[in-house]
């Protein structure tokens, strides 16, 4: 069985400086343990980050976001969707690309992983803890490392 995962752009900072959990991730996805998703926003996040896009470490996949937001969302790279866990995670808010990035982890993968803990407990409380890992976390249950 696959596992799905969306890594939130934090993940990849400490990404960067692990080489063994990058090389575990590699290995995990050749054998099709693991995939790599990553939705419209989390790209365009990496696209203006230092790393200039998603780094080439291990295979991804892009994806459309699960829901459209107008004003956010680019045309043909979000789907119409209910967008039920992306309005409860926005809450009162202004964090739209979270929001976004957590309601298509909910719809496309298995796990969020992500350094941000309001982000991750807000998911957890929408779902459940096991759906929202921060990195040690990430890298001991999944990663086995």
């Amino acid at each position: 069985m696959i596992t799905k995962i969306v890594l939130d752009a934090n993940i990849w900072d400490k990404l960067a400086v692990d080489e063994p959990a990058r090389e575990r991730i590699r290995s995990l996805c050749e054998v099709s343990s693991l995939e790599i998703i990553i939705p419209d926003t989390l790209l365009r996040q990496l696209e203006v980050s230092p790393f200039g896009g998603v780094p080439d470490w291990f295979p991804t996949d892009v994806i459309p976001d699960s829901v459209f937001v107008l004003d956010h969302s680019r045309l043909g790279f979000a789907r119409l969707g209910e967008g039920d866990v992306f309005t409860a995670h926005r809450g009162e808010s202004q964090q739209i690309s979270d929001a976004v990035i957590v309601d298509s982890a909910d719809y496309d993968a298995d796990l969020f992983v992500s350094e941000d803990r309001r982000a991750r407990e807000r998911y957890a409380k929408l779902r459940n803890r096991g759906r929202a890992l921060d990195y040690a976390r990430f890298r001991t249950e999944v990663l086995t490392l």
